[in-house]
């Protein structure tokens, strides 16, 4: 996402379940909608969470690098498909509250 190695702060709740996710040991989680719908072109810890999510919930092998590209805007249009949500490839609120529902019923 353009920024180095260890020149971003991570927020608490993105900090913890990044390291989970980094270990291998994802942990439930219940975090709140950051507010802002994730789209293809958006980037940074919100994208890699749900990244890492849509892999867990739907196998669906991203690259966790916190860019909103093709491939996340693919996985999350499969992911809405599959819950039988609107199709958008959006990941807004009720995407998320979804994809957290589907990320805590696969640990």
């Amino acid at each position: 996402d353009g920024i180095r190695a260890g020149t971003q702060r991570r927020r608490p709740r993105e900090a913890r379940v990044h390291n989970a996710m980094q270990q291998g040991a994802p942990t439930r989680v219940s975090p709140a909608y950051a507010g802002t719908a994730l789209r293809t072109g958006s980037s940074g810890d919100d994208v890699r969470i749900a990244q890492s999510y849509l892999n867990k919930a739907l196998g669906a092998g991203l690259t966790v690098d916190g860019r909103f590209g093709a491939s996340t805007r693919q996985a999350t249009e499969a992911f809405q498909a599959r819950e039988g949500l609107s199709i958008d490839g959006v990941i807004g609120r009720t995407t998320w509250e979804r994809l957290v529902l589907a990320f805590n019923a696969a640990l």
